[in-house]
């Protein structure tokens, strides 16, 4: 696995480079000789350098536990591609202090906190549509039933707002290296839960996610974010 370069000499390289791209050849000259100096000396690579720029962030998942519920993975891939980010899967156990498992979006460390704060939203805002749909549901039916429509409810909503959503255009370096970094820290393939979803519910959860999308900020705060109502 490649080591983390230490980052106040990244940053001071990253300097290096962009001042490297003046239109003053003595100064682009100077700067470039400035970083080449500084890679050599702390052993940083032009790859060290991009990869840099890639980071990860978790999001604790509201029903996943050692399994994916489908419709969870769903709505979360839907925000990992709208920020251009690879989605991995951590499991927890029944066991554990928190008995939930984490998502993990990997992407350009200008984009994970916007696909976090993203996704607790979408999270939130399904989970309280979820809430208000089950009231809806006869008290006298069963377990399996109630479990089916909701089930279908999540889908339903998720493949909604999913609609509205272009993935993050990336480069094919980059892309390419956040598939890298992604792959150094993968551990398999998730496991996912087997669902039943009911017709009802996914009727239900289409017509409530209608009105939802997901709108990408200009600004890097996610204090900023738009996110439709």
């Amino acid at each position: 696995m490649t080591n983390t370069p230490d980052e106040t000499v990244l940053r001071k390289i990253k300097k290096c480079l962009a001042l490297s791209a003046s239109s003053e050849p003595h100064e682009a000259a100077a700067a470039m000789r400035q970083a080449q100096k500084l890679m050599e000396i702390h052993g940083i690579s032009q790859i060290d350098v991009q990869r840099s720029d890639i980071g990860q962030t978790d999001v604790r998942s509201k029903v996943s536990v050692s399994k994916v519920n489908p419709w969870e993975l769903k709505l979360m891939a839907t925000v990992a591609d709208a920020f251009g980010c690879k989605l991995m899967w951590i499991p927890s156990y029944s066991w554990s202090e928190n008995v939930y498992g984490r998502f993990t979006f990997i992407g350009l460390k200008s984009q994970i906190e916007l696909a976090q704060y993203t996704a607790e939203v979408m999270q939130r805002k399904l989970m309280k549509a979820r809430s208000e749909f089950a009231k809806t549901l006869p008290s006298s039916a069963s377990r399996a039933f109630k479990s089916a429509q909701l089930d279908g409810f999540c889908l339903g909503w998720t493949l909604e707002v999913k609609k509205t959503v272009h993935a993050f255009a990336l480069n094919e370096e980059t892309r390419l290296m956040i598939e890298s970094y992604a792959q150094e820290k993968s551990s398999g393939t998730a496991k996912t839960k087997d669902k039943q979803y009911g017709a009802t519910g996914m009727a239900a959860g289409r017509e409530a996610g209608a009105g939802e999308s997901i709108h990408r900020p200009m600004g890097q705060r996610a204090a900023n974010l738009m996110i439709g109502a």
